[in-house]
């Protein structure tokens, strides 16, 4: 939730764009572990994850999961990566796994 307060309390200082907040997400090979349950002591696992989903919803900020549905001009992220992987490419941005996000596009 630390995460995710940080990133809508910074989107308050960019009135200039129009903002879409994007939960924690994993990557493919950790996506299986999350939907097996196995990595719920973590900010993925579903029960954090819901809670920033909440979150969102409960202060109206609209929500693009993994910022797969429109190119942005500026992304901004809180990341705990566990693994080397490098980040995978995403409607023209670098998707990272493991991350609450605030992405934005000019108004």
């Amino acid at each position: 939730m630390n995460q995710t307060t940080q990133m809508h309390q910074i989107s308050e200082h960019l009135p200039e764009y129009e903002h879409s907040f994007s939960p924690y997400y994993c990557d493919h090979s950790t996506e299986i572990l999350r939907r097996l349950g196995l990595i719920e002591f973590t900010i993925a696992g579903n029960k954090l994850a819901g809670r920033c989903r909440g979150y969102l919803r409960d202060h109206r900020l609209p929500i693009d999961c993994q910022g797969k549905s429109r190119p942005y001009d500026l992304v901004v992220t809180t990341r705990t990566r566990i693994s080397s992987a490098p980040p995978e490419r995403s409607t023209g941005t670098r998707r990272m796994p493991w991350c609450s996000r605030l992405a934005a596009r000019k108004r």
